[in-house]
């Protein structure tokens, strides 16, 4: 694929309606330098505009490989949902590794998050999926300290 096509791949994902609400026109620039030039000086953005092309790329696969329909509003509202989520939850990390305080949490707001385990040890993650007639499963194993 040239460069130029993977500039404006964006643009021919056919969901011009999931970016245009959020005040992002591309101009007479490439669209993704013009994000570049729009974003460059604000972290919180460029995290938004992240999950947005997450979304876009998640619709994208679904329209081709299932043959869903592609709904522009859809797409937004997920992207903006995962936003808050991932903003919450790193206030809430945040808030939990501060110095020498220590934060209450209720059971509503505790998550699950992974943790290394001990020096010298591993640890095993899995998990797996089934839909319809096929499943899938996966694991890693991981070492902290381990040779």
């Amino acid at each position: 694929m040239r460069r130029s096509s993977i500039m404006h791949l964006p643009m021919a994902l056919a969901t011009q309606q999931s970016w245009l609400p959020m005040g992002l026109t591309p101009g007479c620039m490439p669209y993704v330098s013009h994000l570049l030039c729009k974003f460059h000086h604000s972290d919180r953005n460029t995290v938004k505009i992240a999950f947005l092309f997450w979304q876009l790329w998640k619709a994208r696969n679904a329209v081709v490989f299932r043959q869903d329909r592609c709904c522009p509003l859809r797409t937004l509202l997920r992207a903006k949902r995962e936003f808050v989520e991932w903003e919450f939850r790193s206030r809430l990390d945040v808030d939990s590794s501060s110095q020498g305080r220590s934060t209450h949490r209720t059971v509503s707001s505790f998550f699950v998050r992974w943790r290394a385990p001990p020096m010298g040890s591993v640890k095993l993650n899995f998990d797996g999926s089934f839909q319809h007639s096929s499943a899938a499963g996966g694991f890693i194993i991981r070492g902290w300290g381990v040779i």
